[in-house]
């Protein structure tokens, strides 16, 4: 298993391949414990307070701990053990991913049935008699049972059969919140449904949404999912990308300039919002590269002029050592942010030398740029 923590909570196609994975390896049972552990130890922490014990607080994880205990374990009892794949639990600033290599045996629509149809039954009957799983064929539905009643959404789940991967998603937040609704005010124009609407938070949220998804967190039939996503569509709040199957949906022009507008009424005074952490916006320093880039960015920085050649291979070379955002290379190199997209970096992109971290979003608030490989 590969457990990756991504900054921001933007999606990202290939997580692997821009951050690094903390990989686990061992015996299923053993594993199972150590990967349960380190997602807990990773999560944010919810205050309680108990009425038996005098009113003391006690911190615990957001998510319930049965239901992150219930996805790492059908991980392990669902996955396809010929895929040189491993399982991936991706961690974002706003929820958690568990993408298996293996679609579900089980169709989508039959996801709350109590039977199961399993893969790998030797492991099953281990999972369950070591007492790791609950009732054979109840995990899913376990998994919605358990989000719901600590006041969260509910886990969505996507099986694709082609790509042969199913995922489960948890956000670390309750759909259709008071704030939520105070952002929703600003599509009153667009008449929108209450199934529409989450489907705008959960792209926003989540990055992307697929017909099962919103069929998931909605719980409707596929004809009504995809006439709301075409209106959706139509309306440029969001935009489709694939086609068949494949076909997914991100936030179109209209939605991306709003989510635009929304970060900058934030803070109007901030060029860029930077997606390290969450509410952070870190500024790279020179004394933070690697010694390799430092003296060319004190050269640039020190002096006014510079070849536009010179230039540019060091913005590329700053790209490749990692993601950085038209502020963070401006400020690096002492120059103007505006001038510098201008200048260098929309060539840069255009040229190939340089790509988008969210290509399919090129107006995102949290953009940042990397060396093309």
């Amino acid at each position: 298993m590969d457990y990756i923590r991504v900054p921001g909570n933007t999606w990202v196609k290939n997580v692997s391949a821009q951050f690094d994975a903390v990989e686990m390896r061992g015996p299923l049972v053993t594993l199972a414990s150590r990967v349960i552990a380190t997602i807990l130890d990773d999560l944010p922490r919810a205050f309680r307070f108990d009425d038996q014990a005098n009113g003391q607080r006690s911190e615990l994880p957001l998510l319930p701990v049965r239901a992150i205990r219930e996805a790492v374990v059908n991980c392990l009892i669902h996955r396809n053990y010929q895929s040189a794949q491993p399982i991936q639990i991706v961690r974002y600033g706003n929820r958690i991913e568990f993408k298996n290599p293996g679609y579900s045996l089980k169709s989508v629509e039959r996801f709350d049935d109590p039977a199961s149809i399993m893969r790998n039954p030797h492991i099953a009957e281990v999972m369950h008699e070591t007492r790791f799983a609950e009732t054979k064929g109840s995990g899913i539905r376990r998994m919605r049972q358990l989000m719901e009643e600590s006041g969260l959404s509910s886990p969505t789940f996507e099986s694709d059969r082609d790509a042969d991967s199913f995922s489960a998603v948890f956000l670390f937040h309750h759909f259709l919140s008071p704030t939520d609704w105070e952002w929703l005010s600003t599509f009153r124009e667009f008449e929108l449904t209450d199934d529409q609407r989450r489907a705008l938070i959960y792209v926003r949220e989540v990055g992307a949404i697929a017909n099962q998804t919103y069929r998931e967190i909605n719980r409707t039939d596929t004809l009504a999912a995809s006439k709301s996503l075409r209106k959706l569509r139509m309306a440029n709040l969001l935009a489709d990308r694939g086609s068949g199957s494949g076909r997914y949906y991100v936030a179109g022009p209209e939605l991306i300039s709003r989510l635009a507008s929304n970060s900058l009424a934030k803070d109007r005074d901030s060029l860029a919002i930077d997606a390290n952490s969450l509410g952070s916006r870190e500024q790279i320093k020179i004394e933070d590269l690697p010694e390799s880039l430092k003296v060319r960015v004190k050269l640039i920085a020190l002096g006014r002029r510079d070849a536009p050649e010179h230039m540019a291979t060091t913005i590329m070379a700053l790209c490749g050592w990692k993601p950085l955002s038209a502020s963070q290379i401006a400020g690096l190199l002492d120059r103007n942010p505006t001038y510098l997209a201008a200048k260098y970096l929309s060539g840069l992109i255009d040229t190939g030398k340089l790509e988008y971290l969210y290509p399919d979003q090129p107006n995102h608030p949290n953009q940042k740029y990397l060396l093309k490989e």
